[in-house]
């Protein structure tokens, strides 16, 4: 292994320790309760009524404060903590499962990897600890092994007490004693649904939680989904790159070492937002996508330019391409027109086969689960490479996403009727979409979210097994023509092109005719010049005439004078004028014949002075008038480019890019909103074109024997049959054709490893992360692993991976495998990698610091005045355009305007930061807009601290339940955790108003200089509502923390400007 390699495996190495050290607490769910401690009573459920349906529950032991662990490690290795905030988050100490009647399930005991390593590390006092992950699986089986036998626990029904003497049992185990909090015995439930077989038999599997009627045996090897959920999720992809390198599977040119060592290595930039050439050869009509999403709207011009780079195949473009795409800024409708084009691509290879079963190739598993699961299929890997998996750290940002493209709403106001559900009820799998969005109005099945259990076990439900639609019935049905779907395609492809070499033709005559224009005024300077040089040369002519005339006139007066003279001596004097030197008359002959001969020297020099002059003059007076008559035919054929020109202007509009498109091209306002070369017919051509890309899909599928076995095949693996051999054989080939049926499917970066656990490396096509800004740079590998391709959206300006492991581990374990600097910050991300690799972008100010970072999208659509002018000045360098229309005049709002409160008081103290005063005003507000409104008001709370957030939420659920007794304890909860949060709970939100809540007094100035040390909260917090933000804070601490001082300023020039409009 080479230097390079060895690099990129002690980075591998210094993840993998670090991803061991994050604490795990259960996910809230509807169907989580708490075991009561009073009674001592486990409120098991009865199972369903639903003969097909079974559940677990997932057992949770233990509650642990991370403040507590992290002081009980400091005090044991002898460092101080350093936290600003206090870290109120939890962590469980260990998970199992048992069956629906509450008997434990064999080999299902996990401790919390967290609660093993900081054991570990407390017990030796020393971070340098060896930390060996089979010693937990040891464990682990130690532990279900006494659970089973020496606790005499199997088969029964556990009961408080069983519980109770499982978790004591576990803490004599772990090394060394670990604070509870308070102390007391905590039990966590979660009921998960899970799918029986048809003869309703249950067989569970710790492997993946679903069941099982086979003698399928588990890999005990590999980490299974009860690992996950107690561990890091990213440990198994990290490892299996790790010995990928070990076993010489990846060089130094490999995708993921360019990914892996981005921050090591610069490229070659191209600042794509301000160079000229650079964006018109982007948007050249050949970089455009042939598909176009449905909408009556063309992406804004920096928009476009993303969209062309990122479907890009030239190989210079490189695998990873970044966009960055502040908030308002239109990421999804990026995203959508990817997902037409990669359509539109594969439909066009799609047309080469006589049938779709030639793009397959018939393959034999090896041991077969019976004759109707003996073969599958594997596809053609030319269309494997436009599936598209969009994955991300942020769960809400992947099911917005997934859940939005098949909607009706998504493409309401499209260039073409072929998308209207009202015209057409069954356009791409409705039915299907209908159902997997619970009878949400669908056009198509054009995406779906999968990754944790849940959703795949919806998702089967819909497309394989629902009663009233699914997939089996439309191929029972009257399938469509194949070849017809082809020609359909074929024909409409051809229009596109066509048109687009109209669109080529109008481009080259106005470049031509610009060029003409140029040439016109280069000619018209040129004669001007000559003209003057004309000029000038005939002017100094006049003058040489003039000069020979007064010699000719010289010459002849010295002539006569001379002959005069001459007639005055004798004679014998003329004849021996040698012996008459000193003669006064000889003298003066002498002198006359000198100035004579000098005179007719000066004549024939000028005579060829002017001889020449008269030649350059000629010359001159033929250029010119061969110029002028050059410039005539040019102006004639530019006065015949000028009527086309007005043609193109008008078949454009606002998007036609001529020389006055370009002036001042970033801060241009009309350009940037433009879509340069497109019209209403182009859009309107290649959303048919996306249309008629579906259509034969949908009859590629519906024809295809392949498609369908290899449905089923997955339909089966999902639910555990196949041996782990066969799943590696075959998994990645039927996802990818689970690819051509749902172009697109979602998951977060946490299900990666079980949803696409059989898949090695680029097996798969398109990978989209969305909010790569929050994703940790570890958490990405399992996707990248295994795409060809990856384009990264998200912003560093707004919030930053959320990770709890102490500084202290990374700074210890970065010394220890010599790790670069750049690798070390807790807040490097996803897209901070992205954009080093990629080529494309700009560079926004931080603090003293350019940061390069990817292909800016520039066009402000969410937030109004002052929220959009403090955003962009803090995070943006002032690059954003505001596109953004006043609220209606029928939208009910809490505040009349932006305004800070400002409002002082002490902190609760000892890293507490809620001010009583503060949290006081929220409560006022939030009851007088529910006098006002009569319901829970639609309105964000956020703050910068966990502390303040804890406390408002206390309070306010206090104050709600007191004056609107209406209100159940369910909606006060549900409405606190949708409208108040720090601003991880609000990232890809928007509200009207919100109310930012400082907290903080004097004392902790420290603290609100950590919230202030990058724009990243106040912007991300800003830029949540769209018409109204209200802080509430002591402006004369906080009007001196960075970022927040500039917001102040902003809104106090802001209430004046309003005030002064109000006199």
């Amino acid at each position: 292994m080479d230097h390079k390699l060895d690099e990129i495996k002690n980075i591998l190495d210094y993840w993998y320790k670090l991803e061991l050290f994050m604490p795990f607490w259960p996910e809230i769910k509807g169907d989580r309760v708490i075991a009561d401690k009073n009674r001592k009573i486990i409120p098991y459920v009865a199972k369903t009524n639903d003969a097909n349906d079974t559940f677990v529950y997932n057992i949770y032991l233990g509650k642990i404060t991370l403040q507590d662990l992290i002081e009980d490690m400091f005090n044991a290795i002898g460092e101080r903590d350093d936290l600003i905030d206090k870290d109120t988050s939890l962590s469980c100490v260990c998970v199992f499962q048992l069956t629906y009647e509450g008997k434990y399930i064999e080999k299902s005991f996990r401790v919390v990897n967290l609660i093993w390593a900081t054991a570990k590390v407390i017990e030796s006092k020393s971070l340098n600890v060896a930390l060996d992950e089979s010693e937990i699986k040891e464990f682990n089986k130690e532990i279900d092994s006494s659970i089973l036998d020496e606790l005499q626990l199997k088969d029964k029904i556990m009961s408080y007490e069983d519980l109770m003497k499982i978790f004591k049992f576990v803490m004599n185990k772990i090394p060394v004693k670990i604070k509870m909090e308070d102390n007391e015995f905590y039990v966590s439930i979660n009921k998960e649904y899970i799918k029986t077989n048809n003869n309703n038999s249950v067989e569970y599997n710790v492997d993946s939680g679903l069941s099982n009627d086979n003698n399928f045996k588990q890999d005990e090897t590999e980490l299974d989904t009860v690992q996950n959920m107690v561990s890091s999720f990213y440990l198994t992809d990290i490892m299996e790159i790790i010995n990928s390198l070990k076993e010489h599977e990846i060089e130094n040119n490999d995708k993921i070492v360019d990914y892996i060592g981005a921050l090591k290595e610069d490229k070659n930039r191209i600042e794509i937002c301000k160079n000229e050439e650079e964006m018109e050869k982007w948007l050249l009509p050949d970089k455009f996508p042939l598909g176009k999403w449905p909408s009556e709207y063309s992406p804004s011009f920096m928009q476009q330019i993303a969209i062309n780079l990122a479907i890009s195949e030239d190989k210079n473009m490189g695998w990873i391409f970044s966009i960055n795409g502040p908030p308002g800024t239109g990421k999804t409708t990026l995203i959508k027109e990817i997902v037409a084009e990669n359509v539109v691509k594969r439909a066009l290879l799609m047309c080469k086969y006589e049938n779709p079963d030639c793009a397959f190739k018939q393959q034999e598993f090896k041991m077969p689960e019976n004759e109707f699961l003996r073969y599958y299929y594997k596809p053609d890997k030319l269309l494997t490479k436009y599936g598209i998996l969009i994955a991300s750290n942020n769960n809400t940002a992947v099911e917005n996403i997934s859940m939005e493209l098949p909607t009706a709403e998504s493409v309401k106001s499209s260039n073409t009727s072929h998308f209207d559900i009202d015209c057409n009820e069954e356009i791409y799998f409705s039915g299907i979409a209908n159902k997997l969005l619970s009878n949400k109005k669908c056009w198509g099945l054009i995406s779906a979210r999968l990754g944790k259990k849940s959703n795949i076990n919806k998702f089967i439900d819909a497309i394989w097994f629902n009663n009233d639609i699914n997939l089996k019935n439309y191929y029972k049905d009257s399938k469509p023509d194949w070849c017809s779907a082809k020609k359909e395609f074929m024909d409409k492809y051809s229009k596109v092109m066509d048109y687009r070499e109209k669109i080529k033709d109008a481009v080259d005559a106005t470049n031509e005719y610009y060029e003409l224009k140029k040439e016109c005024s280069n000619i018209r300077s040129k004669i001007d010049k000559e003209q003057r040089d004309l000029k000038e040369q005939e002017n100094i002519y006049s003058l040489k005439v003039e000069e020979q005339k007064i010699i000719v006139d010289q010459i002849k007066m010295l002539t006569e004078n001379y002959r005069l003279l001459k007639t005055r001596l004798p004679l014998f004097k003329r004849v021996f004028s040698f012996f008459f030197k000193n003669d006064p008359i000889v003298f003066q002959l002498t002198k006359l014949r000198g100035e004579l001969n000098s005179a007719i020297i000066k004549r024939t020099d000028m005579d060829m002075k002017i001889s020449n002059l008269l030649r350059d003059l000629h010359n001159l007076r033929r250029k010119y008038e061969t110029d002028k008559s050059y410039l005539k035919d040019k102006e004639e054929k530019l006065a015949k480019r000028n009527e086309d020109i007005a043609e193109i202007k008008k078949q454009f509009g606002s998007n036609f890019a001529g020389e006055e498109f370009w002036v001042d091209i970033e801060k241009n306002i009309n350009s940037q909103l433009a879509c340069p070369w497109t019209d209403k017919e182009y859009d309107k051509l290649r959303e048919e074109l996306f249309y008629y890309a579906l259509r034969l899909h949908k009859a590629f599928i519906l024809n295809s024997k392949s498609v369908k076995q290899n449905i089923n095949c997955l339909v089966n693996m999902w639910w555990n049959k196949f041996s782990i051999q066969n799943r590696r054989d075959a998994y990645a080939h039927l996802i990818n054709t689970l690819f051509f049926i749902v172009p697109v499917i979602s998951t977060t970066f946490a299900s990666v490893s079980t949803l696409l656990k059989y898949i090695g490396k680029e097996e798969l096509g398109t990978l989209i992360i969305d909010e790569a800004g929050q994703a940790t740079p570890q958490s990405a590998l399992g996707a990248m692993w295994r795409t060809c391709k990856s384009i990264v959206i998200g912003d560093p300006m707004q919030i930053e991976p959320i990770v709890t492991v102490p500084d202290i581990f990374y700074e210890k374990f970065a010394a220890e495998l010599n790790i670069d600097k750049a690798y070390i910050s807790k807040t490097v991300s996803v897209q901070n990698f992205a954009d080093k690799a990629n080529r494309y972008g700009g560079y926004l100010v931080c603090g003293d610091n350019n940061v390069w970072a990817g292909c800016p999208l520039l066009v402000h659509r969410r937030c109004i005045d002052p929220m959009f002018s403090i955003s962009n000045e803090i995070a943006y360098n002032g690059r954003m355009l505001k596109e953004t229309k006043e609220p209606d005049k029928n939208i009910q709002l809490i505040f009349n305007k932006s305004e800070w409160l400002n409002i002082g008081g002490k902190e609760n103290g000892n890293k507490d930061h809620y001010v009583k005063e503060q949290g006081e005003m929220v409560v006022q507000i939030v009851l007088d807009a529910m006098k006002l409104d009569g319901k829970l008001p639609n309105l964000f709370i956020i703050s910068p601290f966990k502390s303040v957030i804890y406390n408002m939420k206390k309070t306010l659920r206090e104050s709600i339940k007191e004056n609107h007794k209406q209100y159940n304890d369910d909606d006060i909860n549900q409405w606190l955790e949708r409208s108040c949060g720090t601003i991880h709970t609000f990232q890809g939100r928007e509200e009207n108003e919100a109310i930012i809540i400082l907290g903080c007094d004097g004392r902790s100035e420290a603290a609100a200089r950590w919230a202030g040390s990058k724009p990243n909260i106040l912007n991300v917090a800003v830029t949540r509502a769209k018409y109204r933000v209200v802080f509430i804070g002591n402006h004369e601490l906080w009007e001196k923390i960075p970022y927040f001082g500039k917001a102040y300023k902003i809104l106090s020039e802001y209430t004046k400007e309003q005030y002064n409009k109000d006199q």
